[in-house]
């Protein structure tokens, strides 16, 4: 609701969770979601040439994976979804993991569940870093030192940075402010999560 006050139009989604739901049924959920904008802006008044994905956590993990399949034909034929002409316009990534094959390999129990038995001839589905290209959205990345996958921030920034792409990533606080932590900025009392939504909104508009 926030976001609204600075002028985007706002559709706040849900995907189907596992471990009923496999990967890649939020891809598809997203995809879903993607088309139905397609068809039903004009109805809403929206512009559909400036398309913004936001996620945080899991919710980032995802938008970043949209995003590769969004801006790399290649690695969109490898899903069975259907087609829509959207592109996205810019991405905002908030503590989230990105690496899904390393999570795999590493046997992060997260990812297990989210993946179960999954085939190894399609491990290149997961392979959403790979398929990074000069046509992937720009991107804001942010987290805080206390987040526990704060590792990720750095490593994919410099990823899109050097593959042609744009990058601007954030540190919120520091180490030593224990109540800034994970998906801080869901705390809109806070100064601290007003300003990291705040600054999500000015990367956004001024794409």
């Amino acid at each position: 609701m926030d976001m609204v006050h600075d002028g985007f139009a706002v559709l706040n989604i849900n995907y189907r969770l596992c471990p009923e739901n496999k990967f890649p049924a939020p891809l598809e959920d997203i995809n879903e979601t993607m088309c139905w904008l397609e068809k039903h802006a004009s109805e809403y008044n929206l512009d559909a040439s400036r398309v913004f994905m936001m996620g945080d956590s899991a919710g980032a993990q995802l938008v970043s994976h949209y995003a590769a399949i969004n801006s790399n034909e290649k690695f969109a034929a490898l899903y069975n979804l259907k087609k829509h002409n959207l592109k996205l316009k810019g991405i905002s990534l908030a503590c989230g993991m990105y690496d899904l094959k390393e999570a795999l390999h590493s046997g992060t129990d997260s990812a297990l569940v989210y993946l179960g038995d999954f085939d190894s001839k399609d491990e290149q589905m997961l392979d959403a870093l790979g398929a990074v290209n000069s046509d992937y959205p720009p991107s804001f990345i942010f987290s805080c030192p206390n987040d526990f996958l704060f590792a990720n921030l750095k490593p994919m920034a410099d990823l899109i940075n050097s593959r042609g792409g744009r990058a601007v990533s954030k540190i919120y606080g520091t180490a030593a402010m224990k109540d800034v932590a994970h998906v801080f900025h869901c705390n809109m009392r806070t100064e601290i999560g007003a300003q990291a939504r705040r600054d999500q909104g000015k990367f956004l508009l001024g794409l």
